[in-house]
Parts: structure tokens; sequence; C-alpha cells
């Protein structure tokens, strides 16, 4: 099984995340994907097109957050299952994660919030719900 949790590297929610991955019942087999996603802002003027995060800071900011969800896995519960880390970056974060879902075959989705949009899920968590084909497990923060 490839069980993917969608990290916000600002708000990392540890003690959720715990939580979510030691209910999952997992073998030697399975692997966590920890990812963020990294919104890309695009800002024209009449000559001038830029991007944020620039380009050319784009790995540095990459390797720093991938250290971080590799340091997350250590607090993490230590299961059998093989912890992957991956930083991106898009102009559409939660399409890209719907992307990343087809292209890793991900089995199931761990999405930690706290934000309201509907009854108690983001509208990140909307768009996979409507948009991926895996199961979702949506863990709302308790304030």
């Amino acid at each position: 099984m490839k069980i993917l949790v969608c990290v916000d590297v600002q708000n990392m929610h540890l003690n959720e995340m715990k939580n979510a991955i030691s209910e999952l019942k997992l073998s030697a087999d399975d692997a966590i994907h920890l990812v963020h996603i990294f919104r890309r802002n695009v800002y024209a003027d009449n000559f001038l097109v830029a991007t944020y995060p620039l380009e050319k800071d784009e790995p540095g900011i990459k390797e720093s957050v991938i250290k971080s969800l590799e340091d997350l896995t250590s607090n993490l519960p230590q299961v059998s299952a093989k912890y992957q880390c991956e930083c991106l970056f898009s102009i559409s974060p939660k399409e890209s994660m719907v992307k990343y879902i087809e292209d890793h075959q991900i089995n199931k989705t761990i999405i930690i919030t706290r934000k309201k949009h509907n009854f108690f899920q983001s509208s990140f968590a909307d768009f996979l719900l409507n948009n991926s084909q895996c199961d979702l497990n949506i863990v709302r923060v308790k304030d």
C-alpha cells in the first residue's frame, strides 16, 4: 500500500500525523510519502513576468524542506513501512497533488486540516475529495 501524507511545513500538526499513521495497518512493503507542495506565484507587469519563489532559490528550499521532513520521520511512529519525503513547486498545488497521487499510484491520502471551507474541510481537501481516485482520511485539528 502507498500512503500519502500532505504536509504543511509551516504548521506540521505532528500529533495528528502521529495518530493518523499509528492507526494504519502497515507492512514492510508499504510506503508513506510525506509531501509538501509550495505554491509558485506568478506576477506579471507590462514588460516583466516574475515568479516566487525564484527558480534559483528552489533547490535550496527543496533541500531544506526534505531535511525537515526527514527529521520529522524520527518523531513519527516507527512503522515497518518506508518513509519517502518530497518537496514540489506548482502554480496549482491542488492539481499537482492529484497528479502526484495518480503518478505514484497512491492508495490512501491523509490530509490534516484546520481551515473551514465546507463542513470541516479545507478547499484543498475538498478538491482532492472531488478529483482523486484514492481513499482519503481527512483529519481535523482540535483547537
